[in-house]
């Protein structure tokens, strides 16, 4: 079917209007396909990013040496050897810890139950709270905060210069006793990351 004109200048311009808008058409869906791809990149780039995100935000997983007791982040070791406060504390460092810290009382059962284990009951051991540098101010020996106490009923006492912490046989409680005395001792370390 021919078209008709309605003046001899749109019959002429209209061949180049077709070809104007089939380039605008060729034009505008290439556009749209670079425009679907880059879209489809970003999706697939933050799909990436959450992914990887993911993988970082796991939790941590920790673990202890062998022959060590895991608690959270912490490993605890019962040594079966009488040493004083402060050679009891230079083993514990060569094992890469220090003299047991213990900061709540799950910490404080896990203590004696290692005890126990060892010797179907308990026996004089060693943590690492003392107050040698100034009496009545207590320190843990890896430097953690004092936070938690289990003495027993009238201790710490300081009776006859008492400036280190034991976990007594008889109460199983906390006393302060003679640092040159000679107890079993319980050391701790922290967890190591896989």
């Amino acid at each position: 079917m021919l078209e008709t004109c309605a003046t001899f200048q749109s019959c002429v311009t209209s061949p180049y209007k077709r070809i104007a808008q089939l380039r605008f058409q060729h034009i505008h869906s290439a556009s749209s396909i670079r425009t679907a791809e880059m879209a489809l990149a970003l999706r697939s780039v933050f799909l990436l990013c959450g992914l990887l995100a993911g993988v970082w935000a796991l939790p941590k997983v920790t673990y202890c040496p062998k022959g060590w007791t895991q608690l959270d982040d912490s490993c605890f070791i019962f040594v079966n050897q009488q040493r004083t406060f402060i050679d009891a504390e230079r083993i514990c460092q060569l094992k890469g810890g220090n003299l047991a810290s213990i900061l709540d009382a799950r910490e404080n059962a896990l203590v004696i139950e290692l005890i126990r284990q060892e010797f179907n009951g308990i026996r004089d051991t060693w943590i690492g709270l003392h107050d040698a540098i100034q009496e009545s101010t207590n320190l843990w020996t890896d430097g953690s905060v004092v936070g938690f106490t289990a003495y027993a009923a009238s201790q710490p006492d300081n009776f006859g210069n008492e400036d280190c912490t034991e976990i007594d046989d008889l109460p199983e409680a906390w006393n302060d006793d003679t640092c040159t005395d000679l107890n079993y001792f319980v050391c701790v370390k922290d967890a190591q990351e896989h």
